[in-house]
């Protein structure tokens, strides 16, 4: 699957080199903001979390430029389409080797998306006491390159950044988590106004991590408001049936009702005890 994922954005990149090559036309803004957005997550899953963040900064001052042209309306340039795609690439898929997964920082493949997310996660399993933290980095499909995607760039690079301040906090572990909440809250408060499915699970995604950084500095009364918009937000997906039937929900559901569980029976523990 993933060497065929590979293969198809090698096609798209040497079209576009070719395409350059005899024209002197730059790229347009809508395809440059997306390769920065795909080399800042490969960054991130390479753990060069500066560079990432560089990465995304640039683009979100070339999405400006993007924002002057009509947004495509296709299915492939849609927030949930891009969420259904990067929680594909880190779905169950054959052992591959490490050489087989290496990727250069130039190639736009996304196969380095799933290495990075299922070693993190088989890491998270073996101290389950750390609670979940969301670290899918959100990519756009190969259909969606060079459209213009209105606000859907802008709300992943603040995502993507938000999660590479949030890793490299982690890494340092000097507790700098401040640029990383004030991004979280940006996505929360901005989700929260959109209507939309993916908004939502969008929103449940930053208050999950909130609630992480917020236990890590111990502000346990902070802490306690995002899981409990983490416990409401999984309740009425569970109770919306088009919700449970997307595929993002089912593989991180279980995550974020792990920490939401925390917040049921402490309490009750304390209680009885």
């Amino acid at each position: 699957f993933f060497f065929f994922l590979q293969l198809e954005y090698k096609t798209q990149n040497d079209s576009s080199m070719d395409s350059s090559s005899s024209s002197t036309t730059s790229p347009s803004p809508s395809a440059l903001v997306q390769s920065l957005n795909h080399k800042g997550v490969y960054c991130i899953t390479t753990g060069r979390y500066n560079r990432a963040i560089s990465f995304f900064i640039r683009g979100m001052e070339v999405s400006k430029q993007d924002q002057h042209h009509s947004p495509c309306n296709c299915e492939h340039c849609s927030l949930e389409a891009c969420i259904e795609y990067s929680h594909g690439l880190v779905a169950p898929q054959e052992t591959t080797t490490s050489d087989e997964m290496t990727v250069d920082e130039e190639d736009s493949s996304c196969d380095f998306v799933q290495q990075f997310c299922n070693r993190e996660d088989s890491s998270s399993h073996e101290n389950n006491d750390d609670g979940y933290l969301y670290r899918i980095p959100i990519v756009t499909k190969p259909e969606s390159m060079g459209h213009s995607m209105g606000t859907i760039m802008p709300k992943m690079l603040t995502f993507n950044l938000a999660l590479a301040h949030h890793l490299k906090a982690l890494e340092e572990k000097q507790n700098n988590y401040k640029i990383a909440v004030r991004l979280y809250q940006l996505v929360y408060q901005t989700e929260l106004k959109e209507k939309s499915k993916a908004s939502f699970f969008f929103a449940l995604v930053a208050a999950n991590n909130l609630a992480d950084v917020h236990r890590r500095l111990n502000n346990s009364q902070k802490q306690e408001q995002c899981l409990k918009f983490v416990l409401s937000a999984i309740m009425l997906m569970g109770y919306d049936i088009s919700s449970r039937n997307r595929e993002y929900c089912k593989v991180e559901l279980s995550g974020f009702v792990r920490n939401a569980t925390s917040l049921i029976l402490t309490p009750s523990c304390a209680a009885v005890a």
